[in-house]
Parts: structure tokens; sequence; C-alpha cells
């Protein structure tokens, strides 16, 4: 399986959505809400990464670095961020962690 080994591949926005179930029936067809699950979309490829429960909170990769390089400020203050790097970069092909 294909895996996400650059640091753009994974830096994708992505966005919370309802899930709905279309029931089928005699009389045709109906879409039933999921209430408890949510779906996390890649919004860039319209796809859906991942179905979380409706109290999950959305952390985006690009929002997971910035806290990363917040982190590494408070350990290494004499440091610049200009000397740091993402070195290593790996996610499954779905990009769902």
């Amino acid at each position: 399986m294909m895996r996400l080994t650059e640091l753009d591949q994974v830096l994708f926005p992505v966005e919370e959505h309802p899930i709905l179930a279309k029931v089928t029936y005699s009389g045709g067809e109906r879409l039933l809400s999921v209430p408890d699950k949510k779906a996390i979309v890649n919004i860039a490829s319209h796809h859906v990464v991942g179905i979380v429960s409706r109290g999950y909170r959305l952390v985006s990769n690009r929002e997971a670095l910035k806290w990363a390089y917040d982190c590494c400020k408070a350990a290494f203050p004499e440091t610049q961020t200009s000397e740091w790097q993402v070195s290593v970069t790996d996610a499954p092909r779905t990009g769902g962690h």
C-alpha cells in the first residue's frame, strides 16, 4: 500500500460532515441521519479520511505541526525555527492518521 511520505501530502484541509444512511424501501428511499458519528473529509480530494464520534475534536495536520513548533520553541528557546525541519513523514495513503 502506498504511503504519504512528503510533508505537503499530509497538510491537506479537512472538514467535519454529518453522516447520512440511504435506506431503500418499497416506496423509494430515504436519508437517515447517523446521530452519534461524523465524517472527517479531505476537502482537497473530497475523500472521507475517517468516521469519528460526535464529540471528537478535529485537529488538522497543519494545526498539529504548529503545536509541534510551539513545543520546540518552549523546549529549545535558544534555537530559531529556520533551523528546524521535518525530516520524516509517514501516513497511510488515506491520510486518516
